[in-house]
C-alpha cells in the first residue's frame, strides 16, 4: 500500500469553474468522451531515476474527478539537501514505501487513459524515462503536453509561466512542490486553457494552438512542438 494516498472522486457536482480565477460548485458539465491525466513528479536527489514521490489528477468530463499520490523509495537512498529543502520529503519518509517498480502496475493504467500532461513536461518525462531504463521496464506508448507551453499560448503577458506563478494568476490553490498538488494544479491550468480557446479537451486544444503532441521512445523523448501551419 502506498504509504500516502487520496484515493477518492471530488464530490459528484465540485467541478473546476472554467472562468479565469476562481473554483466554485456548478452542475456537473462537459464531453463525457474526453479525459487526461496530469502527472508530476519529485525526486530525491540530482538523478533523475530518483523518484521519491509521483502525484496524478485525472480529468473527465470538463471536471477533476480524481486526485492521488504516492511516496516511493528511490533505488539509491540518497537525498540532497537541495531536493528535501524544495519538497519536504526525507530518507526517513520513505524508507518503507514502495519502490517504481513495485508502484509501476498500479500507476500504468491510469497514464495509459489518455493525453498525459505536466507543468514543464520535458523534466517529468525525463524522470519518467530515466526511471523505467533503471528497472528494465518497457516503454508505454505515452502521447504527452506541457502546461508551461499551453499557459505561455494563453497568457503571454504573464512574468513568468512558472506553475505557481500560473496558479496564482488563475486563482487555484497550490502547496507547490507536493506532487499531488502539482498534478491538481497542473490539471487546473489546462481546463482553464481549455475554457480560453473554447477546446473540449487538450488534443483539441493542442490542436487548435498548433502543438504536436510529445512521445516517449527509447532514445529519449520526443518534445510537444509548435507545428508550422501553411498559409
Amino acid at each position: 500500500m502506498p504509504l500516502k494516498r487520496n484515493n477518492h472522486p471530488l464530490p459528484a457536482r465540485l467541478e473546476w469553474r472554467l472562468a479565469e480565477g476562481r473554483v466554485e460548485s456548478v452542475p456537473e458539465s462537459g464531453n463525457p468522451g474526453s479525459s487526461w491525466v496530469a502527472l508530476d513528479f519529485e525526486t530525491a536527489n540530482e538523478q533523475r531515476d530518483s523518484v521519491c514521490a509521483v502525484g496524478i489528477a485525472r480529468v473527465a468530463a470538463g471536471r477533476i474527478v480524481d486526485r492521488r499520490s504516492w511516496l516511493v523509495r528511490p533505488a539509491e537512498l540518497r537525498f540532497n539537501g537541495i531536493n528535501i529543502s524544495i519538497h519536504g520529503i526525507t530518507e526517513a519518509d520513505v524508507r518503507e514505501a514502495p519502490t517504481f517498480d513495485r508502484l509501476w502496475p498500479e500507476l500504468k493504467p491510469i497514464l495509459s487513459e489518455g493525453t498525459v500532461i505536466a507543468h514543464n513536461a520535458g523534466f517529468d518525462m525525463s524522470v519518467l524515462r530515466h526511471t523505467l531504463d533503471r528497472y528494465r521496464i518497457p516503454y508505454p506508448p505515452i502521447r504527452y503536453l506541457c502546461t508551461v507551453t499551453l499557459s505561455r499560448l494563453s497568457w503571454p503577458r504573464l512574468t513568468n509561466h512558472k506553475l505557481n506563478t500560473v496558479a496564482d494568476h488563475l486563482g487555484l490553490s497550490l502547496k507547490h512542490h507536493d506532487a499531488e498538488d502539482d498534478a491538481v494544479a497542473c490539471a487546473g491550468v489546462s481546463l482553464h486553457c481549455c475554457r480560453r480557446s473554447n477546446a473540449v479537451d487538450v488534443d483539441e486544444l493542442a490542436d487548435r494552438l498548433g502543438i504536436r503532441h510529445g512521445r516517449l521512445h527509447r532514445n529519449g523523448y520526443t518534445p510537444p512542438r509548435k507545428v508550422r501551419r501553411r498559409a
